[in-house]
């Protein structure tokens, strides 16, 4: 577990080594900045000057180490990525119009082993198929289908032992899905089929997010101080940087939050954009993690349910990677309220077995903020319940619904698969780069009555400390991100949606 302490101060020359200033350290290894997520994670009961707001970025970058380098973006080459996922190997298929005696329950279909027929709109199923119907019928499709005007015309004879045996007419309406469910044949046959499988392929872009902040000669004499304790390996490090680069910093750090949740996919089908920036060129938006979820497994409701959650919770672990599997629910105040009145009511059915989260890496584990509580009992599932903060900010989600007053947004409950598919994590920070080099975080400066030094020292001759940029009383710093968030397996993730009456 990481423990922070904050220690605000004033600059004075030998106070701190500039190996632990982290302005210096983000100039050459942006990976630091996993640092700061861990430093902003601490809540503010704590007595520090975190506020857990950066969820997403700790659950896809953190690990238990210190300022050290670890691989938790994946650098591609381009600014677009495609993947495939496989998903299900096969699907139902609905039927397409009424049976014609599928209003008139008088007539018993496919009585006494008698041909009956039923049309799709496309070629699935083929000859010895045995599929299943609406009511749990059981059907062989006896000759190869054939068309029949725009769709597919299917022959079927019910499997039974007895004569008297007959298709219910609610099994024959248009809509009612058909699946296949094995096959059979005789002695001596030909032939056999199997259903055609294709993945589906998923993109997404990277965005380029900025920000610029300026510092007086005197407002570099204002330091802040991370003091951070890994409690189980006793591991330190006492990393500082100017206060006024720490407000910038969290005001980064916080919109790449955003960003990776709110992010809306903007490259129009013909692969042109309508957003562009002042010189002319193309402004980027990638899908963030609502976006990629946004067509799947999706409920939308005026209250959480009992059933709302074992459903969920079922589907989303019947396609899940079994590598490291982890489900994380994360949601905001208006979420965590719905959830704990339903547990309210199956108490004696789920318990809480951890109040930390398990990193990836075997055996760190990691509290953040105590936002993170686990349960276990959901059909033997466990799921972690993390209230965010930043779903919560009314100063980002302005409307508020229910008559708590809490945001829109905290009533979105998401669950997230945390876990692994062949060696890549399933919800992935991409950036881009090559031959070493990242777009991660950039930083450079620009320099007027003073310089960006540490230690007190300038890391430049004498001779080019009186060359600047400008001639304020400042120097100025940019930061510049170019980043993106996949998720590998959307079809293992969900979302309930509650709009309270």
């Amino acid at each position: 577990m990481l423990q922070t302490r904050f220690i605000r101060g004033l600059y004075r020359d030998g106070t701190y080594v500039d190996t632990a200033n982290i302005a210096e350290a983000l100039a050459s290894k942006p990976e630091i900045s996993d640092t700061l997520i861990f430093a902003f994670g601490s809540s503010p009961s704590e007595g520090s000057l975190g506020d857990g707001y950066n969820v997403m970025q700790y659950l896809v970058q953190g690990t238990s180490s210190i300022a050290k380098v670890d691989k938790t973006y994946k650098v591609i080459g381009n600014d677009e990525i495609m993947w495939a996922v496989m998903g299900h190997l096969q699907r139902s298929i609905p039927i397409a119009v009424d049976h014609p005696n599928a209003n008139t329950p008088d007539v018993r279909v496919g009585i006494n082993f008698s041909i009956f027929k039923v049309l799709f709109p496309i070629k699935y199923f083929s000859l010895g198929f045995i599929c299943r119907f609406w009511n749990g019928e059981l059907a062989r499709v006896v000759s190869e289908p054939y068309r029949e005007g725009n769709m597919w015309c299917y022959e079927f004879q019910l499997i039974t032992n007895n004569p008297n045996s007959y298709m219910s007419a609610d099994s024959l309406r248009a809509g009612r899905e058909v699946s296949w469910d094995f096959s059979g044949y005789e002695e001596g046959s030909e032939g056999g089929g199997m259903v055609d499988a294709t993945p589906s392929w998923f993109k997404n872009q990277m965005t380029t997010t900025r920000i610029m902040y300026s510092m007086t000669g005197s407002a570099k004499y204002e330091t802040l101080w991370f003091e951070i304790t890994n409690s189980q390996t006793g591991e330190k490090a006492a990393l500082w940087m100017f206060y006024q680069q720490y407000l910038a910093m969290k005001q980064w750090a916080r919109q790449q939050e955003r960003v990776i949740w709110n992010g809306r996919y903007n490259r129009l089908s013909d692969g042109t954009f309508g957003n562009l920036g002042l010189n002319g060129r193309p402004v980027k938006i990638g899908s963030g993690i609502e976006e990629q979820i946004s067509g799947v497994n999706k409920i939308i409701a005026s209250e959480l349910t009992e059933d709302m959650l074992w459903t969920m919770t079922a589907d989303m672990y019947n396609v899940m990677g079994k590598e490291n599997s982890k489900m994380v629910l994360i949601t905001g105040a208006g979420g965590i309220t719905e959830f704990h009145k339903v547990l309210k009511k199956m108490s004696h059915q789920v318990n809480i077995v951890d109040t930390v989260f398990v990193n990836r890496e075997t055996g760190n584990r990691l509290s953040f903020g105590g936002h993170f509580t686990t349960y276990k009992g959901f059909m033997g599932n466990e799921i972690t319940v993390v209230n965010h903060p930043m779903f919560n900010d009314r100063t980002v989600y302005p409307k508020t619904i229910g008559q708590y007053g809490f945001t829109d947004q905290s009533y979105k409950m998401f669950f997230l698969d945390f876990g692994d598919y062949e060696g890549e994590p399933n919800i992935q920070m991409i950036t881009k780069g090559a031959n070493g080099e990242d777009r991660r975080m950039l930083q450079w400066f620009t320099a007027g009555s003073t310089l960006p030094s540490f230690q007190g020292k300038s890391n430049v001759g004498e001779y080019m400390k009186s060359l600047r940029s400008h001639g304020a009383d400042s120097f100025s710093c940019y930061v510049l991100s170019e980043t993106g968030v996949i998720i590998r397996n959307p079809l293992s993730c969900g979302m309930i949606e509650i709009r309270p009456n």
